[in-house]
């Protein structure tokens, strides 16, 4: 039956509009703005939703180092065993796809209808959808913190009191290390080069995830926005330096380039959750926090898995909720 109405929606003369009305209302299966987009191109990049969630309760009895590796191994093992046919059919096509663990979710390049419907037979996926593309406020671009001024100390630390919390508790992000995920680093920023948890290496996978290779190897940020976000985290409060603007300046950081450039791709940024729970492959590798100082839209799930996944494992997260000043202006993740 999902077939005939996948091939209907794709084939039939009647009108779009009331086709995918059909559609929707008999089974919610496929977003029609996906049916939409492969009727107009032919092809689309779209992502599978599976059915499974992991249950992740008992990691938060669990200590770090336990809780961690139980998050991970759970959601690799349901996705492993949930996902397998649906891979068979991709790999014996030679259709390039993400596995995603956090969220239980493939991620299929330049995908077409006849594909879309031939999985529309497996029971086990629930929905289609089109992915999630976020673009950067260009607002926020404009100025770096790490350059910008000449105050001897960020008027932001002041405003906030970070300078007298450090002071009563000698306390400024010791042993905490924080993830970003965004446009990337300079890594070798004189704010931040001291702070890098991966000491003078720049492509270690253990601090270095580029799931698009924008940098090729070696970690970059060709667009300023994030290493701008990593000195409010983290930049040093050495003397030396004319502007310090870090809150945390004991923490170490690293990063995931999310963002392939002023926009974020869901695939990068699936890639980079999946990357936050192992870097390197190690859950003992993961951060204390993640950042995310992006956002889109509001009211949108499609990366709740991802945080609840981060959350279970111990990670505080953080992210951008929208700067256009009241609560209906609010975007997603922040949101959550």
């Amino acid at each position: 039956m999902k077939r005939f109405l996948v091939w209907f929606l794709l084939l039939s003369t009647v009108p779009v509009s009331f086709a995918m009305g059909n559609m929707q209302s008999q089974s919610g299966l496929i977003q029609p703005e996906l049916l939409t987009a492969l009727a107009e191109r032919g092809a689309s990049d779209f992502v599978l939703c599976f059915a499974t969630r992991a249950d992740l309760s008992p990691a938060y009895t669990m200590s770090w180092e336990d809780r961690g590796r139980f998050v991970y191994d759970t959601l690799k093992r349901t996705a492993e065993l949930e996902q397998a046919a649906v891979q068979a059919v991709l790999d014996a096509r030679e259709i390039r796809y993400d596995s995603v663990i956090a969220g239980n979710e493939i991620y299929v390049y330049d995908g077409t209808g006849e594909l879309l419907s031939t999985l529309a037979e497996y029971p086990e996926i629930v929905h289609f959808r089109l992915p999630v593309a976020i673009e950067l406020d260009p607002d926020e671009l404009q100025g770096n913190p790490l350059t910008d001024g000449a105050r001897s100390q960020s008027w932001g630390l002041l405003d906030m009191g970070a300078d007298a919390f450090h002071h009563a508790f000698g306390v400024r992000g010791e042993g905490v290390v924080i993830a970003e995920i965004g446009t990337g680093t300079e890594w070798d920023h004189p704010a931040l080069v001291n702070a890098y948890h991966c000491g003078t290496d720049p492509s270690d996978p253990a601090c270095w995830h580029d799931p698009a290779n924008i940098c090729g190897g070696s970690m970059c940020d060709n667009n300023g926005y994030s290493t701008s976000i990593m000195g409010v985290m983290v930049g040093s409060d050495d003397p030396g330096l004319t502007h310090q603007v870090g809150v945390a300046p004991g923490a170490e950081w690293i990063s995931c380039k999310g963002c392939e450039s002023a926009s974020c791709s869901e695939a990068s940024l699936n890639s980079c959750a999946d990357w936050v729970l192992a870097p390197a492959g190690s859950p003992s590798n993961r951060p204390h926090i993640v950042v995310c100082p992006w956002g889109g839209g509001g009211g949108n799930p499609w990366y709740q898995a991802k945080v609840q996944a981060w959350v279970a494992a111990g990670i505080f997260p953080i992210s951008g909720a929208g700067n256009s000043g009241t609560c209906s202006s609010l975007t997603t993740p922040g949101d959550y």
